[in-house]
């Protein structure tokens, strides 16, 4: 008994104890008026450091009437002193539920920091002329808040000004904003339209993230890039359809990390008409809906995953993008992956060399055919370029593929024929891996080796047809392991070839000749618009005009040999791709 009397003694003391040391919250609330100190109608006013004029400290004077005022109304000026700020302690600017009306006089000049943050149920904000400075958060966290009117003395929209005012449906500016800081409208959800001034030369991080916005554009004179400043912009705008660049002075245009990111509804972006575009990691991830992107031809650099899971259906690039990390340096990877809808790719132009990067197109189910670049030194389509791209039927322009990594075309269960690259000397691992409808392979003289599951999960493969020597042939089938065994064909005398392709070009024609393979029964010509074959003739002769030409422009055509089997034509899987322009050779 006496030792629960005690435990219970001890307890009571420790209470007592707690409320000597820390008094009752509530009481912490209430303001006692002195010389510096004034309090009306619940505002409590503090008098500035220079004694000239007064601010309001905190908006009730105690707990009791914050849980029951429904407006604050502050004084212009206190014993002819003028009242120029509003600076709240916000760790006592908690939520008050009933405040409707905020009235802010005139004289005001500057609103601190995270002045009227969380006030619940204030709905509308207009801001007297002389207010010149609003500080960061000032607005945000107001969830009933609708519409603020800024005063023409703002030259600054400050960070974080309205995040997560998730009501805010208007803004308006009355002066010449010059600066947008970070996460100044961001979780704005309801808000549908904001017109960025014309004035306005920097948008920082985040700015516009997760925002209703349905339309932008963006003057020439805006800045986002400096030191990461514009990362992930408009994130996560899932209302945003169409953006459009301003013409820019510069020759350099950066788009930051993640900055479309999310972009569910974007539908169109003009980027601006510059040299240079670099695009960094992200930019349009998960924009699903995207159909066209305006002046894609001066891309530069293209960053990891920046068009990761897009809508885009059709899509063109110079030759010479770059694909890399501008940061690190690092290689881009999984550029397209996932982008489900996309169809077609050109990489248009010549190069020195090109690289097609790791994952470049993993997973892209509808992409059909790919028209690689023209280059000298040759392509390198890196490991799973192709993976799970199971629609591919085809990827053009391969004569100078130098390279090609493990698993590049796995899963691609659409291919029906693959014609080895004659620089290709390596037929990597599980390279045509789950290739279902796969039924022939064909294989040049100089191939090396064909690496282990090359072919595995290859049901309809028919042959593997090799041009080597009995001896290479018997060497290339023990390396191949026993899918390749029984599969392989040395059949140098299987098809005819193209060989010494040449062009003679004048300003409205064209005329390609080639040298004639005594196997051929013939020659079809093509025409290619975008990735699309068109047949012009099936001929005999060695040689074919492509005629009224306008100068000036390019054209791409295609020429295949075809011979008899089984007394059926059948095409060479082997085709020869030349670009030219009317003026002359590309």
């Amino acid at each position: 008994m006496k030792g629960k009397i005690f435990a219970f003694s001890f307890i009571l003391i420790l209470i007592i104890g707690f409320f000597t040391v820390f008094p009752d919250l509530s009481e912490t609330r209430n303001y006692e008026e002195n010389e510096r100190t004034a309090v009306f109608e619940g505002v409590v006013y503090c008098l500035a450091e220079d004694g000239e004029s007064y601010y309001v400290k905190d908006f009730f004077a105690t707990d009791e009437l914050a849980e029951t005022a429904t407006k604050i109304v502050m004084v212009s000026e206190i014993e002819g002193k003028p009242v120029k700020g509003i600076d709240v302690d916000y760790l006592f600017n908690e939520s008050y539920p009933y405040v409707d009306i905020v009235t802010v006089p005139e004289g005001i000049v500057y609103i601190g920091e995270k002045a009227f943050s969380a006030l619940d149920g204030v709905k509308k904000i207009k801001l007297p002329e002389t207010v010149t400075e609003i500080g960061k958060g000032a607005f945000s966290n107001m969830d009933s808040l609708t519409e603020v009117t800024l005063s023409s003395a703002i030259t600054r929209i400050p960070e974080e000004l309205f995040l997560s005012s998730s009501r805010l449906v208007s803004v308006k500016v009355g002066g010449e904003i010059t600066e947008i800081g970070a996460y100044a409208f961001a979780g704005c959800r309801r808000l549908p339209s904001f017109e960025i001034p014309e004035s306005v030369t920097f948008i920082g991080e985040a700015a516009f993230r997760s925002t209703g916005l349905t339309e932008v554009f963006i003057p020439s004179r805006v800045s986002f890039a400096d030191e990461s400043e514009g990362y992930s912009c408009f994130k996560d705008c899932s209302a945003l359809k169409r953006v459009e660049f301003g013409k820019r002075k510069e020759d350099k245009f950066v788009l930051d990390e993640y900055f479309f990111s999310g972009c569910s509804s974007l539908e169109e972006v003009i980027l601006p008409d510059t040299e240079e575009i670099i695009i960094y990691e992200g930019a349009f991830e998960n924009c699903t809906n995207l159909k066209r992107i305006e002046n894609a031809e001066n891309i530069s650099i293209l960053g990891s995953r920046a068009f990761y899971n897009c809508g885009l259906e059709t899509f063109s690039l110079p030759s010479d993008t770059e694909y890399k990390n501008p940061d690190s340096g690092e290689a881009a990877v999984s550029v397209f992956e996932k982008s489900e809808k996309l169809k077609r790719v050109v990489f248009e132009g010549e190069t020195e060399s090109f690289v097609l990067p790791e994952k470049m197109f993993k997973d892209c189910t509808s992409l059909s055919r790919v028209m690689l670049p023209l280059t000298e030194k040759g392509i390198t389509v890196s490991e799973k370029a192709f993976y799970g791209c199971r629609s591919l039927l085809g990827v053009y322009n391969t004569a100078t593929v130098c390279s090609v990594g493990k698993e590049a075309f796995s899963g691609c269960e659409s291919l029906e024929k693959f014609v080895l690259p004659e620089r290709v000397t390596v037929l990597p691992e599980k390279i045509f891996y789950g290739c279902r409808r796969l039924r022939r392979v064909y294989l040049h003289k100089s191939i090396e080796k064909i690496e282990g599951g090359a072919f595995g999960k290859c049901e309809k493969l028919i042959a593997v047809h090799y041009e080597g020597t009995a001896d290479s042939y018997g060497d290339l089938r023990g390396s191949g392991g026993d899918s390749v065994k029984s599969k392989l064909l040395a059949e140098s005398e299987n098809y005819p070839l193209l060989s010494n392709v040449r062009t003679e070009i004048t300003p409205e024609s064209a005329k390609l000749t080639w040298d004639r393979d005594e196997r051929a029964k013939g020659y079809r010509v093509y025409r290619i618009d975008g990735l699309t074959l068109k047949k012009v003739a099936d001929i005999k002769e060695t040689e074919y005009v492509f005629e009224n030409l306008v100068p000036g422009q390019d054209y791409m055509f295609s020429v295949c040999a075809f011979y008899r089997e089984d007394g059926e034509k059948q095409l060479s899987p082997q085709k020869e791709i030349v670009a030219v322009t009317a003026e002359g050779r590309r």
